[in-house]
C-alpha cells in the first residue's frame, strides 16, 4: 500500500470527522424533531381528552340543574294546584248560596263587584295561610272572609255617612241574620277594617289574615280594575 503524506492523512481524517459530526447532528435534529412532534401530539391528545371530559361534566351539570329546576317548578305547580282545589272545596257552598250571590249586584272597587271582592279576599287569605304554613281553622277563615263585606248596598250611592267605619258592623249583623256564625267568624267580619276601626281588634290569626288580604285586594282592584 502507498502511504499517504501526513497532511493528506490529516485532511482525510478531518473530513471523516466532519461527516460524522454532520450525520450525528442530523440524527440529533431528527430525533429532537420526532420527540417534539410526539410530545406535541401527546399534549394535544391530553388537552382534547381534558376538554372532552370538562364538556361532558359541564353538560351533565347543566342537565342536572335543568332537571332540578324543572322538578322544583313541577312541585310548585302541583302545590299551587292543590291549594286552589282545596280552597274551591271550602268555598263551594258559599259561592253558590243565593243570599251571598246578592253581593254581585253592588260595585266594590273599580269594576269589581262585592261578591268577587269577597271571594278574592277569601282566596288570598287562604293562600297566605298555606304559604306561611299557619295552623288555622280553614273553614272559619274562608267563611269569615266571604262574608266580611256582606253589607248588601252600593256604598258609592249610600245615604249613610262614614261607610268605612260602619259597614263592618252592618255586614256582621246581616251575616248573623242569614247564617250561623261562630265568635271567630263574627270577629273576622267586624275587625277587617282595623286599624280604621280601632275598637274592633282582630282576635285571631284568621282575623289578621283577612284584615291583611282585604287591604291587598282592595288596593289591587282600585289600581288595576278601573
Amino acid at each position: 500500500m502507498r502511504r499517504l503524506p501526513p497532511r493528506q492523512y490529516e485532511r482525510i481524517s478531518d473530513n471523516m470527522m466532519m461527516n460524522t459530526a454532520k450525520n450525528t447532528g442530523k440524527d440529533t435534529v431528527k430525533t429532537t424533531e420526532n420527540t417534539i412532534e410526539t410530545k406535541t401530539e401527546n399534549t394535544i391528545e391530553t388537552a382534547t381528552e381534558t376538554s372532552t371530559e370538562m364538556n361532558t361534566e359541564t353538560t351533565a351539570e347543566t342537565i342536572t340543574e335543568k332537571n332540578t329546576v324543572k322538578t322544583a317548578d313541577e312541585k310548585t305547580e302541583k302545590t299551587t294546584s292543590k291549594v286552589e282545589n282545596d280552597f274551591r272545596i271550602l268555598a263551594d257552598e258559599l259561592e253558590n248560596n243565593d243570599k251571598i250571590k246578592k253581593m254581585k249586584e253592588f260595585i266594590q272597587h273599580g269594576k269589581i263587584n262585592t261578591y268577587d271582592h269577597c271571594k278574592s279576599v277569601a282566596r288570598t287569605s287562604y293562600k297566605i295561610a298555606k304559604g306561611l304554613h299557619l295552623s288555622v281553622n280553614e273553614k272559619e277563615l274562608v267563611k269569615g272572609a266571604f262574608l266580611h263585606d256582606y253589607f248588601l248596598y252600593d256604598w258609592h250611592h249610600h245615604d249613610g255617612h262614614w261607610h268605612g267605619l260602619t259597614h263592618p258592623e252592618t255586614a256582621k249583623q246581616n251575616a248573623e241574620r242569614d247564617f250561623e256564625l261562630t265568635e271567630k267568624e263574627k270577629n273576622i267580619i267586624e275587625s277587617h277594617m282595623w286599624p280604621l276601626t280601632p275598637l274592633a281588634l282582630p282576635k285571631s290569626k284568621e282575623a289578621v289574615l283577612v284584615c291583611i288580604a282585604d287591604k291587598f285586594c282592595s288596593l289591587k282592584e282600585t289600581l288595576f280594575h278601573r
